[in-house]
């Protein structure tokens, strides 16, 4: 097993595996982000007003969301309350659950 593992050759085999996986991680994003262009394009193509429509309604309560203003989609208004507006330890985003999903979220990106 030593010899294997203090082998060049095993080495060589690994760094070249190692940019192989790089380079397939490059192509899977690319055909990613291009199956999302085609998505939008096609859906724009097909029905031009109704895309701008729900587009321009998805952005508006996107922006009422950020703004504290909107909530998003609850039944009761349990959500969207003075708890998601304010910061800091007292609010919903210092919280340790809003600090472990920002960490998973960014543990997943690298």
């Amino acid at each position: 097993m030593r010899a294997l593992i203090a082998s060049p050759t095993h080495t060589t085999t690994l760094t070249t595996i190692s940019r192989i996986d790089d380079r397939l991680a490059l192509l899977l994003q690319a055909i990613t982000h291009e199956k999302a262009k085609h998505g939008f394009l096609s859906s724009m193509c097909t029905d031009p007003v109704g895309f701008v429509r729900r587009w321009v309604m998805s952005q508006q309560r996107d922006l009422e969301v950020v703004l504290g203003k909107g909530s998003w989609g609850e039944a009761d208004g349990e959500w969207g309350g003075e708890e998601w507006r304010r910061g800091g330890k007292m609010g919903v985003w210092g919280s340790e659950g809003a600090w472990e999903g920002v960490g998973s979220l960014l543990g997943k990106m690298k």
